[in-house]
């Protein structure tokens, strides 16, 4: 019976830990890259072309921004001159629990040869024009087009993002300057 009562009791005891944990909140870095031709970087994963990212801190090793931004480049095989920050975006995916926080920032490439990194596709440069158009996602068009409107400015917005419709996208909170 003292058996059954302590096994008890530690289930009850991990439920109630597991209960009272902090949601998971993702930080998806955003590295929006130009060059002198004012063309700007992209990468081909799973099939669709968007501008180079990663979670940050879901690693072991906990890095400075700038020298995850750098790694983050020098993995597409280029080097980057002072990444910005650019805009914090809130996205609220129908398809998950709790939100996700996009860090957009720009920088300009400094020299290189560009290689796919782990799980990309291609890397490719591409007139911005060119570029906003092959993007599936409406709502990084619409955050691209507004960072590289007006580069010295810090953005902020929130969207409800409906991956199984389409990536379609709803403004909660338009942009805003944050600086």
């Amino acid at each position: 019976m003292k058996k059954i009562t302590l096994l008890t009791f530690l289930i009850l005891a991990c439920a109630i830990a597991k209960s009272q944990q902090a949601p998971a909140l993702i930080n998806r870095f955003k590295l929006l890259i130009t060059n002198e031709s004012n063309e700007m970087l992209l990468v081909k994963w799973k099939g669709n072309w968007e501008v180079p990212g990663a979670a940050y801190g879901d690693s072991t090793v906990v890095k400075p921004i700038n020298e995850f931004l750098n790694d983050l480049a020098t993995g597409l095989g280029i080097k980057i001159k002072q990444p910005k920050l650019a805009g914090v975006f809130t996205y609220y995916m129908n398809d998950r629990q709790y939100p996700m926080i996009f860090s957009y920032y720009t920088a300009k490439s400094d020299k290189g040869q560009l290689k796919p990194g782990p799980g990309i596709e291609e890397v490719k440069w591409f007139p911005v024009s060119e570029g906003l158009k092959i993007v599936p996602y409406p709502n990084s068009v619409a955050i691209i087009r507004q960072v590289l409107s007006s580069p010295k400015t810090i953005w902020g917005g929130a969207f409800r993002v409906y991956p199984s419709q389409g990536w379609k996208y709803e403004i909660i909170s338009d942009f805003y300057k944050m600086n």
